[in-house]
């Protein structure tokens, strides 16, 4: 599971970390979250000239103290390196361009030790003065800075502690354009702190994530709709919707059709509706039964919902389809046929060999009982249930989307011979 997974609703100050992330299937507790994510994402058309670029010049010392210089674009030009006389030396402790950030202060501050180390990490931290006065310190995101050199039209730079680059991209920034900054800030006030994750033109289409009542109203018209479960963190979100009216029991299965829409608020990620199956507390996903709309212009959840309807939904019942004509195809050997059908579909490719190999001596056993090619199917639509509570998210979700794969094979040819 997540390695920081928290109530939205507190809103901690973890909630900034980058690996902040919550998931659970109560549908309140969905509601909640996705209205105070949105509810702390700001989209802000921001004047670059207007950023400071606190650089740090080396890592973070034994006693807590962070040597930064202070980098303003407006005096980033030829005299920072050609300077006429001590008065125009840019790096002084007099002019407060050169000092020491304490991390004592950052944390009286409400910074985490997590934020301080992506700060290392990341080389640099920022601070942008609005018209009114008001001042934000912001935290690059790992994804921060390529968007960053991308809009301020250089080649991508590496994160790290490197002041020279630091000094380069306050250079350009005095001279940039306009662009729309994405952020999320920790409480209301204006004067505070946040997570930087993109820069992008002004005419970035920023939709709130809220948007995702709008595709749970459209696909309630399909019949009875509940949410399944859901994750959220700061770069994707997952709902798992369930068709509760076409669902089926296979043998002493239940198995629930629905449809995982996956969204983003803070970068180019594409909307996405993909077909599912439900069964054994677990999620298989159907890589090939999705359909994406581009992260720009206007998202009409009609249009991409009746597209939906007419051209994946009816593949669901496929599925089930193509498991009741399993039942007449015997097995002689359970486990080996599992064993066969995870080599085809590329299981330990897809989570790792050890966990494929730790997957295999924990489950299955030297028996040789046989069986239906069913039984082996049902087997395999379960491992992500399986291995629900056991595994990090991003494995169980390549595990749901491998397991997926069972539908495009040939059961009768794998199970010839054995």
């Amino acid at each position: 599971m997540a390695k920081n997974v928290g109530k939205i609703t507190q809103m901690g100050t973890t909630f900034l970390d980058d690996d902040f992330e919550i998931s659970e299937s109560r549908e309140n507790g969905f509601t909640l979250a996705i209205n105070e994510m949105s509810k702390n994402t700001v989209y802000e058309l921001v004047r670059p000239e207007r950023f400071l670029i606190f650089s740090l010049i080396e890592p973070i010392d034994n006693n807590g103290n962070m040597k930064v210089i202070r980098l303003n674009p407006d005096y980033m030009d030829m005299k920072l390196f050609m300077p006429r006389s001590n008065n125009d030396l840019y790096f002084r402790k007099e002019t407060g361009n050169a000092g020491v950030q304490c991390v004592k202060k950052f944390k009286e501050l409400g910074f985490t030790n997590t934020q301080i180390k992506e700060i290392e990490r990341s080389g640099f931290f920022l601070q942008y003065q609005r018209d009114n006065g008001a001042t934000i310190t912001l935290i690059p995101s790992k994804a921060f800075l390529s968007t960053l050199c991308r809009q301020l039209g250089i080649g991508k730079l590496n994160e790290g502690i490197d002041p020279i680059r630091d000094i380069f991209i306050a250079s350009k920034l005095r001279y940039a354009d306009k662009f729309m900054l994405v952020y999320r800030k920790a409480g209301n006030a204006l004067n505070g702190h946040g997570k930087a994750f993109g820069c992008f033109t002004p005419k970035f289409s920023h939709t709130p994530q809220t948007i995702a009542f709008d595709f749970k109203n459209k696909l309630s018209e399909f019949g009875t709709l509940s949410i399944r479960y859901w994750c959220i963190n700061h770069f994707l979100t997952n709902v798992d919707f369930a068709f509760n009216n076409i669902g089926v029991r296979v043998e002493k299965t239940k198995i629930t059709p629905g449809v995982r829409l996956t969204l983003s608020d803070v970068g180019d990620s594409s909307y996405r509706l993909q077909n599912a199956l439900y069964l054994n507390g677990g999620t298989v996903l159907f890589e090939d039964l999705s359909m994406t709309r581009r992260h720009s212009g206007e998202l009409k959840v009609e249009d991409m919902v009746s597209e939906y309807r007419n051209v994946l939904y009816p593949r669901l019942n496929d599925a089930i389809a193509v498991l009741e004509t399993l039942d007449v195809i015997k097995v002689s050997n359970k486990n080996l046929a599992i064993k066969r059908i995870m080599k085809k579909i590329g299981f330990a490719a897809a989570i790792g060999v050890t966990n494929a190999t730790g997957f295999k001596r924990k489950y299955l056993s030297d028996s040789n009982e046989g069986c239906t090619a069913l039984d082996v199917a049902l087997y395999m639509l379960k491992i992500p249930g399986i291995i629900k509570s056991q595994y990090k998210i991003s494995v169980i979700e390549k595990a749901s989307a491998c397991v997926g794969k069972i539908f495009d094979l040939n059961w009768e040819e794998i199970f010839d011979n054995l």
